[in-house]
């Protein structure tokens, strides 16, 4: 695939992820930058005056006044978290018209997307700036599988676990499955006082051989997920159990509780073996 320049792609009709991946490739190429990589930098090339910490409901967003262009990002937000949006922000840049109003990265919980599509292919082109793939998978390629890979990752890179996981799903030698789970009730119970919160699926992402994960799935009490959420740091050979309707035998699977934010957050990866 032709390596696109920013000028060539600002001026792309309907660009798709595969443009945005390969631009920030290109940004990072041109810079000659190595992880972690250095927000202010990336920023500055694309004519970002500052980036700012502000009190705000959104993660980020992205301010031109018709003199300069500014990045905001939530002061409460930890730095991984933080760094992701302001890569997010930055790839808003990549599409004619983006100065023609403010963009927001938000919490859908807060405030509605008001375009999902170019709000996913930012997020595309904040994880291949933040865990570019010329670096990332070489690292991985010598690396073992599983949570200590992760944190590894994680640290390297100054990205959060859960951006971390998931460019691992896009970049791993073998067919990858992040899931993240937390204790809560399915939204049928939010109300009922008497319903008990279970350790459930709240995203789920791999490559295109494994199977549907449902939003809200539970697990059972003798689940591998269920003994990393109390503690133990489970690295085992499974099925992929009752998270999905069809049996997938012969997995290892790799998982550990990680607090986040007051929720109880199990984070599990998966990989199919021959």
């Amino acid at each position: 695939m032709k390596q696109l320049s920013l000028f060539d792609f600002q001026r792309l009709r309907n660009p798709g992820p595969a443009d945005v991946a390969a631009t920030a490739d290109g940004v990072i190429a041109e810079l000659g930058l190595t992880p972690p990589i250095d927000t202010k930098t990336v920023a500055s090339y694309l004519d970002v005056s500052r980036i700012r910490e502000m009190e705000l409901e959104a993660a980020g967003c992205l301010i031109c006044d018709g003199r300069d262009v500014s990045i905001h990002v939530r002061a409460s937000d930890g730095e991984p978290r933080q760094r992701f949006t302001i890569f997010h922000e930055c790839t808003h840049i990549f599409f004619r018209g983006f100065e023609k109003q403010p963009q927001y990265r938000c919490n859908p919980s807060v405030m509605p997307r008001r375009d999902d599509h170019l709000e996913a292919m930012c997020d595309q082109g904040a994880s291949s700036l933040l865990l570019p793939e010329k670096y990332l998978r070489a690292d991985l390629l010598e690396a073992d599988f599983g949570m200590g890979t992760l944190k590894d990752v994680a640290e390297t890179y100054q990205a959060s676990l859960e951006a971390s996981g998931h460019r691992i799903v896009d970049l791993a030698p073998y067919p990858t499955l992040f899931v993240v789970l937390e204790v809560r009730k399915k939204p049928s119970e939010r109300h009922n006082l008497h319903a008990e919160p279970k350790l459930r699926v709240r995203t789920a992402r791999g490559t295109p051989d494994w199977p549907y994960i449902p939003e809200y799935k539970s697990v059972s009490v003798d689940s591998p997920l269920e003994r990393a959420l109390q503690g133990e740091i489970v690295h085992e050979r499974t099925t992929l159990g009752e998270l999905s309707r069809e049996y997938v035998p012969n997995v290892e699977v790799s998982a550990r509780v990680v607090p986040y934010n007051g929720h109880m957050r199990v984070l599990a990866l998966y990989r199919r073996n021959p």
